[in-house]
């Protein structure tokens, strides 16, 4: 008897099981979206469209409530494991305007949440629902432009929109690489191989400059949101050689005697940077009664800039000696390895014994005011500045000036002689002179003169 109630027990339960019935859901969707939803005038915290799930078997009231709309209240049943659905369209109850303008054009079309307008810029939209909408403008050659907008009831928002034409990108690209990257005669801060991004459309010149190579160029085209692409093989550039003519100087009938340590100098300022010196001349001179003075020896002297004439000394060559009298006399220096990133230099010849070798003096047509000299004794230098010489009829510095050069390197892969630098541009005191054609060189002592 006990075991035939404790079976019975056990189909009970068992029946009790199998018919307890699952929990149910409510989709809930709204046009527009993102209404509140309550259920049994109770706030769930969430928002259209979505599902509510886990509910109990049993009849609810969904109600819908959006600002601007009215709210939308629907009685549901919801059967054990079924999901059953609310569909509410609400009606608009609230208005406002919205005030559309763009620049630097107008003719933008304009799109709300997604759809056409079928108006464009400037223009007034009317009879929006409040709240939050997307707005859209769109023309050609412009980027879209778009921010969102919140219509306030019985209001006009404005909005002025500034539009940005599209852009595309050049990829440049070059054998060997490293060139400077010039776009539209405007040096970019890129080299290549770089992109160039946000590049107005239609045609743009592209220019590459690299040092030792040719300067390159194209003409491209840049369409909206592409990538044109340049390969550029740039050709070595040849070496450009300036010579320098030797009428560029015309010997004067004087030179200076020098005590040991002297120097005279002048001042040179390269036309590009850097400029790698890599020769250097002076001319001498014989004296009279001494055949032999113009070959004695001297030393190349190499100064950067200073305050007020030469500066610091920067490299030397000592005991150089002439091999030609009365002419230009080039000495290789490229071994100092003297590279001018900016402003100027000087060139000097230094004495190694007094009085010799003398310098020649340019009477030709000389830049003027160029030259420099140092006394060993005083330690210092000197313009060689309209100095007055008692048996000539015009002022050292004048009409006359050293002939010294130097030659170097620039950007480009051109050698290039450069000339002295004018230290002040003045009118001359006095016309050429013209000596007697058995005229000798002359001895100007520089010791009597300073």
């Amino acid at each position: 008897m006990k075991k035939l109630w404790l079976l019975l027990g056990v189909v009970v339960i068992l029946g009790l099981v199998v018919c307890a019935k699952p929990n149910g859901a409510i989709e809930v969707k709204s046009t527009p979206e993102g209404a509140a939803i309550y259920l049994d005038d109770d706030a769930t915290g969430e928002k259209t469209n979505t599902i509510l799930a886990d509910l109990e078997p049993d009849d609810y009231t969904v109600k819908l409530t959006l600002e601007g709309y009215d709210d939308y209240s629907e009685d549901v049943t919801v059967e054990g494991g079924d999901t059953v659905t609310v569909e509410a369209v609400l009606v608009a109850n609230a208005f406002g305007a919205l005030q559309v303008n763009s620049t630097p054009v107008q003719g933008a079309e304009i799109w709300l949440d997604g759809d056409s307008t079928g108006v464009a810029t400037d223009a007034l939209l009317d009879s929006l629902v409040v709240g939050s909408h997307t707005l859209k403008l769109k023309l050609d050659p412009y980027k879209d432009w778009e921010t969102t907008v919140t219509i306030i009831k019985d209001s006009t928002v404005t909005v002025n929109a500034e539009l940005e034409e599209k852009t595309g990108s050049i990829q440049v690209n070059s054998t060997p690489e490293g060139a400077e990257i010039w776009l539209d005669d405007s040096l970019t801060v890129k080299v290549t191989d770089a992109l160039l991004t946000e590049v107005p459309l239609g045609e743009h010149t592209v220019k590459l400059t690299l040092k030792d190579y040719k300067d390159w160029d194209t003409t491209v085209t840049v369409n909206a949101d592409e990538t044109t692409t340049i390969n550029a093989a740039l050709e070595e550039a040849p070496p450009e050689e300036v010579e320098l003519k030797e009428d560029e100087a015309d010997a004067w009938g004087y030179g200076l005697l020098m005590e040991t340590g002297d120097r005279l100098a002048v001042k040179f300022t390269p036309p590009k940077y850097p400029f790698e010196l890599t020769e250097a001349c002076y001319v001498p001179l014989t004296w009279p009664d001494w055949p032999d003075s113009w070959a004695a020896p001297c030393n190349l002297v190499f100064f950067g800039e200073g305050t007020q004439g030469p500066g610091s000394e920067l490299k030397r060559v000592d005991n150089v000696k002439a091999t030609q009298q009365g002419n230009w006399n080039w000495f290789d220096v490229s071994n100092l390895d003297i590279k001018v990133e900016s402003g100027s230099f000087y060139f000097a010849v230094e004495n190694r014994q007094d009085s010799v070798p003398g310098l020649m003096i340019d009477q030709g047509s000389p830049p003027h005011h160029v030259s420099w000299v140092y006394d060993a004794f005083s330690d210092a230098w000197t313009p060689w500045e309209d100095i007055p010489v008692s048996i000539l009829p015009v002022n050292l510095g004048d009409t006359m000036d050293l002939v010294l050069r130097v030659k170097g390197m620039v950007p480009g892969g051109g050698q290039v002689v450069l000339k002295p630098t004018v230290i002040h541009e003045t009118p001359s005191s006095g016309s050429r002179v013209t000596l007697p054609a058995d005229r000798k060189y002359e001895i100007l002592d520089w010791r009597e003169l300073r």
